[in-house]
């Protein structure tokens, strides 16, 4: 389940960052943290784990699901 969820927030974050780009205007810190977790959400999100633990834990759901839902919800507010 989580892997859908996954999946499913990177691809709709990636769809409105292509079609919407003008909402980055001076907000470049949030875009590299958005692209880390929308990166970190195809790669859970399509089954791939990492053999090392170190890029386990960064490419983990754990951190990238709650910060594409706070993408998600700035998105959101911002439109």
């Amino acid at each position: 389940m989580t892997r859908l969820l996954s999946f499913i927030l990177a691809s709709t974050l990636s769809a409105v960052i292509l079609i919407r780009p003008q909402l980055f205007t001076g907000s470049h810190g949030m875009l590299i943290v958005l692209m880390w977790a929308i990166a970190a959400g195809f790669i859970h999100g399509v089954g791939y784990v990492p053999v090392h633990r170190f890029w386990q834990l960064v490419f983990g759901p754990l951190l990238a699901i709650p910060v594409m839902i706070a993408g998600m919800v700035w998105f959101a507010l911002g439109t």
